[in-house]
């Protein structure tokens, strides 16, 4: 497969860097606010809050219902188009407040603990305030001005972990926890609006909204699904095991799916409108796609494996001794984490040609697998939940490349093989590391133990990737000489 054109390279290595700085700095910045939160609080307290997060995060989705996907996705767009979306918008996150705030007390009675109700009602106001700023948001990342929509995230970042570090410093406990997404997504929408031009405009045009709703229908459908396939694993520790339980869990897949949200959301958020554009040129779609793809390997596949070999260590360092019942789950999840590093860039083929429809009816299938799944893990306990779905993960997997890819003429054997060279360059760092492990656990404190594994572990793979001839660092490489030589 040969590289993008220079024109949309140019156009995705400079949305990625921007999107990349942002990130990079949220994520070390959330990471750092976790660090500190564990130590002032419980394993129960993260549980609780986790609890009403797995109905707020269903409520975000159904809050959105695609509309910000169909701005970026649709190629002619008027100013009564995007007016009529964000209105749209404003009205369905109020009403998603509204009612999650009314439903603060059924989810208190599922789960029979009564304290959930007022921490559910504090929770209910992130809706609204998401959504006076979601519109902005889209039309930033249609027209690639992703350094606005990075400046907004780092803001709220910064201001509700601020906020959420204050309040339990001073005692307020769970409620911190609670106040921490409000804060953020206030803080967000008004960054947001400072630093973006556009203004709406009192339109409201059926036609727009007929679009939405074809477009957005079958993929709010595809994200409601894949919510719960993703969070549904949550619910069932919460429900049937407790808050402790998923205490533990949650911080275990937080810290499995930090890669994967700070490289892949990133990479998401360039290429989907990058790829919208190429709709119509299936060959260069393809191309820029399955490079996009290798790319994403690449840097995946080994910090995945990282994980993998340091499970215990990450879990001691970060959060301390009390949360080491975390780290048998989260070196399973780490598996799960390289199957959806390959799994989620997926979605950008779905979307960006319009096959919400497809996507949404593959997502009813999985979904019947998941409930399977967790049904019989969920005897075995949180190693059992997250075996399951480790298992679950392996068939979506093939299950969504299989199908996605007859979409861009790629047959799956085809594209396993591109992402063969990043899967053994890893497997054969992750042996290497996991022996170095086990042979320095009881010569070792934790600290220097970690730090000399992931250094040995860099170098290796560095080299493994150098004497393969990798196309992808050799391209890094390449792009960075460039760059060094223009300056």
């Amino acid at each position: 497969m040969s590289n993008p054109s220079d024109g949309q390279g140019q156009v995705i290595v400079r949305g990625i860097s921007w999107s990349f700085l942002s990130r990079m700095t949220t994520q070390l910045f959330q990471v750092f606010i976790a660090v500190i939160t564990a130590r002032l609080l419980s394993p129960e307290e993260f549980g609780l809050v986790g609890m009403i997060l797995i109905f707020s995060g269903f409520a975000q989705v159904l809050a959105d219902m695609g509309i910000s996907a169909s701005l970026v996705h649709r190629q002619n767009l008027t100013n009564s188009d995007i007016s009529t979306g964000f209105w749209l918008q404003i009205m369905v996150g109020g009403a998603i407040s509204l009612l999650f705030w009314s439903l603060a007390p059924a989810i208190a009675r599922f789960y029979a603990l009564p304290e959930l109700e007022p921490l559910t009602k504090i929770i209910s106001l992130t809706f609204m305030f998401l959504a006076l700023g979601q519109t902005q948001a889209a039309l930033g990342q249609r027209e690639y001005r992703f350094d606005q929509i990075g400046i907004a995230s780092v803001i709220a970042t910064i201001a509700s972990g601020i906020g959420c570090v204050s309040m339990a410093y001073f005692g307020w406990g769970v409620y911190s926890l609670a106040w921490q997404p409000v804060i953020s997504a206030a803080t967000f929408t008004v960054a947001i609006w400072v630093i973006s031009p556009w203004r709406p405009s009192f339109a409201f045009e059926k036609s727009a909204l007929g679009f939405m709703f074809r477009y957005g229908g079958y993929l709010s459908g595809h994200t409601i699904l894949n919510y719960w396939l993703r969070n549904g694993d949550n619910l069932v520790i919460g429900k049937a095991l407790g808050a402790v339980d998923l205490g533990l869990y949650g911080r275990a897949y937080t810290l499995m799916y930090l890669p994967l949200n700070m490289i892949g959301l990133i990479v998401g958020q360039v290429m989907f409108p990058v790829l919208s554009r190429l709709q119509d040129d299936i060959d260069s779609f393809r191309e820029t796609y399955t490079y996009a793809l290798r790319a994403i390997a690449f840097i995946l596949f080994p910090l995945m494996g990282a994980v993998f070999v340091l499970s215990e260590q990450i879990i001691v360092l970060m959060f301390g001794e009390a949360w080491v019942g975390a780290a048998p789950v989260l070196r399973i999840l780490s598996l799960v984490g390289l199957m959806q590093s390959i799994v989620f860039p997926v979605g950008w083929i779905f979307t960006a040609l319009g096959k919400t429809k497809e996507q949404f009816q593959l997502s009813i299938f999985l979904a019947v697998v998941f409930v399977v799944a967790m049904a019989i893990g969920v005897n075995y306990g949180i190693l059992g939940v997250a075996t399951a779905y480790a298992a679950w993960a392996a068939i979506s997997a093939v299950a969504n490349l299989k199908i996605a890819m007859g979409y861009i003429e790629l047959s799956l054997r085809k594209t396993l093989l591109l992402l063969l060279p990043s899967l053994a360059e890893s497997g054969i760092v992750i042996l290497l590391s996991e022996m170095l492990r086990q042979y320095l656990l009881s010569k070792l404190p934790t600290l220097e133990l970690t730090m000399i594994v992931l250094s040995f572990g860099l170098a290796a793979y560095v080299v493994l990737c150098l004497l393969t001839r990798n196309k992808i660092l050799f391209d890094l490489l390449k792009y960075r000489r460039a760059a060094a030589t223009k300056g």
